[in-house]
């Protein structure tokens, strides 16, 4: 059921022509009010229509969707993430009349120009994406999943909201539960990719470390899938200094550092404790089940439609958001007295 204006006002304790002023800013509402109003509407899925009318009167009402690192020809990768977060979009561009078109990598800027997009979701940007560019370009806005990694003050008009992951507390819960579970040298099995996220927590990683007093063990595979996952892991746990737990930055890693485990007669979460951070289908149905850090990656989708109204209501106060996240231990973490040796 939809969300209307009554219900945002019953939910605060507040008028609904108190909510009305504060969500339209007129009248004398107070910023404290203001904001309590706009934290609510949103948490509850409710955007005024008058916030709308940017998108609605801008070309098309279409917003562009474009996984940044995705390969040439692909328009989104097969990325339980990737698709949760379209999907929560989706429902909540919906909700305003608009739709979501994923575009591909490379798609030509005047193609993009005569569909009438101007406004713009990137998931994990580089910064220089064609969809990126020609949002800005066009004074449009851009909704950014992670920081770009290159500079963008030059890069156009437009305006940018930015979700942050939040690396450094994402990283350092799931490296901490290592750590309380008995783990004493946990390694980053990591990508290389050129993304905000990914440099950002190897360099979180060593920081904690280094605070630990414990070796820095990272490792990166150049392909994002299983297999490729799978030999980095083996390489890692079949030396001399192998580490007692992997960290992992996606699904596709720590289902390789199972399959790395098994072959290696490896028992988890005994001899090795494996934590990832996305928690899909795949992550809970394997055995052992694996630990996760849950992004919500619906719930990312839905906010960056709910900045997007806000960025075109010509609100920018939230133009920096962080992602909140949950820990589900599992059975791959979950240690019991065993020696390795």
């Amino acid at each position: 059921m939809a969300v209307d204006i009554r219900d945002v006002a019953k939910a605060i304790g507040m008028s609904s022509a108190t909510v009305s002023l504060a969500l339209n800013n007129k009248g004398r509402v107070s910023a404290k009010t203001r904001q309590l109003v706009l934290d609510t509407a949103r948490e509850m899925g409710y955007f005024p229509s008058s916030y709308a009318r940017g998108l609605r009167g801008s070309e098309t009402g279409l917003i562009g969707f474009q996984i940044g690192h995705a390969a040439e020809g692909s328009p989104i990768t097969d990325s339980a993430f990737a698709t949760q977060l379209l999907n929560g979009a989706s429902r909540a561009a919906l909700q305003q009349g608009w739709l979501v078109v994923v575009v591909p990598p490379n798609t030509n800027r005047e193609i993009l120009s005569k569909i009438g997009i101007r406004q713009a979701i990137v998931l994990d940007p580089v910064g220089d994406e064609g969809l990126f560019l020609h949002v800005r370009e066009t004074g449009g806005s851009v909704i950014t999943i992670g920081k770009p990694n290159r500079k963008i003050e030059d890069k156009g008009p437009g305006i940018i909201g930015i979700i942050d992951y939040g690396v450094e507390t994402l990283l350092r819960t799931g490296l901490d539960h290592l750590f309380n579970s008995g783990y004493r040298r946990p390694a980053l099995l990591t990508f290389n990719y050129p993304i905000s996220y990914l440099s950002e927590t190897a360099v979180e990683f060593k920081s904690w470390a280094n605070e630990k007093k414990i070796p820095a063990i990272i490792a990166s595979s150049q392909k994002l899938d299983i297999a490729a996952s799978a030999h980095i892991a083996r390489e890692l746990l079949a030396g001399d200094r192998a580490p007692d737990a992997i960290y992992t930055t996606n699904e596709e890693g720590a289902l390789g550092v199972l399959q790395a485990a098994r072959q290696l007669g490896l028992r988890i979460p005994e001899q090795l404790g494996v934590i990832t951070t996305t928690n899909t289908p795949r992550v809970l149905q394997s055995d052992p089940s694996i630990t996760a850090l849950d992004l919500h990656p619906d719930r990312i989708g839905e906010r960056a439609i709910a900045m997007l109204v806000n960025l075109l209501s010509g609100d920018i106060s939230l133009q920096n958001n962080d992602v909140p996240f949950d820990l589900y231990i599992r059975q791959s973490t979950l240690k019991v007295s065993f020696d390795r040796s």
